[in-house]
């Protein structure tokens, strides 16, 4: 035989080997296994990027869930910061307040002890009845005036008394 014959002869017995084992592979070969392996591992997939959706959102919904945090503890820090500055101005109010009362009752105090003063000065005092005697032309000059007020009985009543 020739070099091309044997080669030839080679080539075809290679040929003829790989196709058996092609044909022995797809008849030995259980692709139903690989098939429910891919469906298998195509439902982990789906419910992976459904997880991972799942997580996203609730990763989504926790940093909007601190950014509403932080919000609202600057919101409360103003009113705290706003309620100190009323309690503050209350408070100088109060003193103020304080301060114009006791002032008050330092005043009281002293009126009512220069009052208790006048008082016991007052006592030594002579109680007594003061009479005013009037003459009977001036007491008969009121009676007519009384009775009918004019301007000429008002100008004889003042002529009397001076």
């Amino acid at each position: 035989m020739s070099n091309a014959e044997k080669t030839a002869t080679a080539t075809a017995e290679k040929v003829d080997n790989a196709q058996k084992k092609v044909d022995s592979l797809s008849t030995t070969t259980d692709i139903t296994k690989l098939e429910g392996d891919v469906y298998g591992l195509t439902n982990q997939v789906t419910v992976d990027t459904n997880a991972v959706n799942t997580a996203q959102g609730k990763l989504d919904e926790g940093n909007k869930a601190i950014a509403d945090k932080e919000q609202a503890m600057k919101d409360a820090q103003k009113k705290v910061d706003s309620l100190e500055a009323t309690l503050k101005e209350k408070a100088t109010i109060l003193n103020n307040a304080n301060s114009t009362r006791t002032q008050k009752e330092e005043a009281l105090n002293s009126s009512k002890a220069d009052l208790n003063s006048a008082k016991e000065e007052l006592k030594d005092v002579t109680e007594g009845i003061y009479n005013i005697n009037l003459g009977s032309e001036y007491v008969s000059l009121l009676k007519e005036y009384f009775a009918n007020p004019s301007k000429e009985l008002s100008d004889k009543l003042k002529s009397t008394c001076f």
